[in-house]
């Protein structure tokens, strides 16, 4: 992106390229507004050859919000009279076929991807899931820059492979498909070998006799990734049928009352269980025991005594599910701050605790992950603290490149981006980030003749309340 002259007329007026190719990016959409407001200033469109014009405007400081479908959203301030060119970063894909040892496509087969969060060595699944057409084949699009692993969950057929989870190419080392923009990871091909396959039988212990219990039956190593879901007969007996050799966690959610796009919907007084099933052969008399919800208690903290400054008197703690209970599991509650809340309808599982309701000035203070089943009854137990802090910033300086010739986008875990225009000392900053880790790249002029040899994505950590120092090296131009 590059600032041009002021315009006579106080309108905003730009072009919007594709970042790796530099192509004209029609249909764009663009909202913008003033900052801190709600309602938009103008609804615009790109044309054909990528501009766009907004209508004269007051004198004065604006937001862009760029956004078209399979890319990056991006936001930009500008002021009123400048002229800017802004880069869009297209979303990865991940396109394979899925089939049996003999080359016949798997019915049914359900491809999705696993994000890698951090320095974790345990993948989340995430809401990109498609099923496999009558070929086998599918296509996983919109994935914003990050690190993704990808696995097929497959139903019991009759042809030998069972039921299971394959993550790519093996579970036992699954390939990390790092996108940083526009990357097509063709041939990400699944052949789904036949296996000696064993069957679990067992009985779930309800309370509450008569009603359906919803199964889940998990990787132990990555208990995100489902092998088999079921639910059991009205007397808690369940039969799970074409099972793999491995070690699995069985998970136990109840009373059913429905399904929803996520899984089961519980009653308004749920149990839960688990247990470790190893399958070398047939298993036989598996018991699941199972109790009451439990509840954790969690309060809001800053880095400091009381409040920190900025942020508002109360925010929302959502406790959402690591592990493949196969539920609606996310559950919420309003804290205060330093006053004690309870979470509660919790499963004995892993869940990863999130603030939000904070303002655009506040944010939690890195990621928690709360192990509601090593809790044991919370009886006792000391609160669980949730930490917020001011947000964070980066100020930064372009080394190697002169000012108006080059742009720095930054691109955050959620999959959005904002854009920085350096100033004529080729300083720029980025204010009121949420702590946590992010990616920036420099990005040269969009003028169709200057082409980067290679953009380099940085990796920061942002941590909250101070601002974080950077120089960025600018990209170099293809002979």
């Amino acid at each position: 992106m590059t600032a041009g002259v002021p315009l006579a007329a106080e309108s905003i007026a730009g072009r919007v390229l594709e970042d790796h190719t530099g192509n004209p990016l029609a249909l764009v959409e663009i909202r913008l507004s003033k900052p801190g407001q709600r309602m938009a200033v103008a609804e615009l469109e790109t044309d054909t050859a990528g501009n766009f014009r907004s209508p004269d405007l007051p004198a004065g400081e604006y937001s862009l919000e760029f956004a078209k479908g399979n890319f990056v959203k991006a936001s930009l301030r500008v002021r009123a009279g400048q002229t800017p060119t802004v880069r869009l970063v297209r979303c990865g894909a991940i396109a394979g076929r899925i089939t049996d040892a003999k080359g016949q496509p798997i019915v049914g087969a359900k491809v999705f991807t696993m994000v890698k969060s951090g320095d974790s060595a345990v993948l989340r699944p995430t809401a990109n899931v498609v099923g496999a057409d009558e070929r086998g084949q599918y296509r996983i699009y919109n994935l914003a820059p990050g690190q993704y692993g990808v696995a097929v969950q497959y139903e019991a057929t009759t042809k030998g492979a069972g039921a299971g989870a394959l993550f790519y190419p093996n579970n036992q080392r699954p390939r990390l498909f790092t996108v940083s923009g526009g990357e097509e990871f063709a041939g990400t091909d699944f052949a789904i070998q036949p296996n000696v396959l064993y069957v679990v039988r067992g009985k779930v212990e309800s309370p509450t006799k008569g009603t359906t219990v919803e199964l889940s039956l998990a990787s132990a190593e990555q208990p995100g990734l489902t092998y088999a879901a079921k639910q059991t007969e009205k007397d808690g007996t369940f039969l799970f049928e074409g099972i793999a050799p491995g070690s699995y966690e069985l998970f136990a959610s109840g009373p059913k009352n429905g399904y929803a796009y996520l899984g089961a919907v519980l009653g308004p007084k749920p149990f839960f269980g688990r247990t470790r099933v190893d399958v070398i052969q047939d298993v036989d008399g598996v018991s699941v025991a199972v109790k009451e919800s439990r509840k954790v208690a969690v309060v809001l903290r800053g880095p400091g005594v009381g409040q920190p400054a900025g942020c508002p008197a109360t925010a929302t703690i959502t406790f959402s599910p690591l592990e493949a209970w196969h539920i609606m599991g996310d559950r919420t509650a309003d804290a205060k701050f330093g006053e004690p809340v309870l979470v509660d309808q919790l499963a004995p599982g892993r869940y990863q605790a999130t603030a939000t309701k904070l303002g655009g000035t506040c944010y939690q203070s890195g990621e928690l992950v709360v192990d509601v089943g090593a809790m044991g009854g919370m009886s006792g137990a000391a609160p669980v603290a949730v930490t917020v802090a001011p947000a964070g910033a980066i100020r930064g300086k372009l080394v190697g490149g002169r000012a108006g010739e080059f742009a720095v986008v930054l691109l955050s875990e959620d999959g959005t981006a904002q854009i920085a225009l350096p100033d004529a000392d080729s300083k720029f900053t980025f204010a009121a980030l949420p702590p946590g880790r992010y990616r920036a790249a420099v990005q040269p002029a969009a003028n169709g003749r200057w082409v980067a040899d290679v953009t380099q994505m940085i990796e920061l950590d942002v941590p909250g309340g101070a601002p974080t120092d950077v120089e960025l090296p600018v990209p170099a131009r293809k002979p």
